[in-house]
């Protein structure tokens, strides 16, 4: 994947490095013996992890992949893109395992903390962009006829259009311009 990655100090007697949370690997068992398959950090007063995507995306949705224990570690946890909050897990228990969330946020670097002490365990992250030619929260809208070599925009699915498509979707054809009446 060869994404930078930083997080909080790794936990003392684990080799929970943060590279772990985007190998690849799905494991949500943290493993008894070295190398271990997940992260493992511990902040003095908020924990966090990060990854460096190495330049903005429209982001979609995030599917976060912890462990199969101790699933009250992630209670609090908010997920910044860009240093903005796209999402946050307040209620108790904390969430399972394997959970999805939608991420409507175009940025570079995307931030898990929690805002306490507390050991912070991710097994893999994985961070999902719409498709060309695709657009919205499911990005199950179609984008329009946009000019040629180009595609709408992730979030709200606007685009230049082809010539004869009425801006900002290109959904809709103009046979005559109001000025040319």
């Amino acid at each position: 994947m060869n994404l930078a990655t930083t997080q909080s100090p790794v936990c003392v007697g684990y080799e929970g490095a943060s590279h772990l949370a985007v190998d690849g690997n799905i494991t949500t068992e943290f493993g008894q013996s070295k190398p271990h398959a997940c992260t493992c950090a511990r902040g003095t007063s908020s924990t966090f992890w990060s990854v460096d995507l190495g330049k903005p995306y429209p982001l979609h949705n995030i599917i976060i992949f912890q462990t199969n224990s101790n699933h009250h570690r992630l209670i609090g946890l908010s997920i910044f893109v860009d240093e903005s909050r796209c999402y946050q897990w307040k209620s108790s228990p904390g969430p399972p395992t394997v959970f999805n969330i939608t991420c409507d946020k175009t940025g570079q670097i995307v931030k898990f903390q929690v805002p306490r002490q507390e050991y912070l365990t991710l097994c893999e992250v994985q961070i999902f962009v719409c498709a060309d030619g695709y657009w919205g929260q499911s990005c199950s809208n179609i984008c329009g006829n946009c000019r040629i070599g180009t595609s709408c925009n992730k979030q709200d699915g606007s685009c230049t259009c082809q010539i004869g498509w009425a801006p900002p979707k290109c959904t809709c054809t103009y046979l005559l311009s109001l000025h040319n009446l």
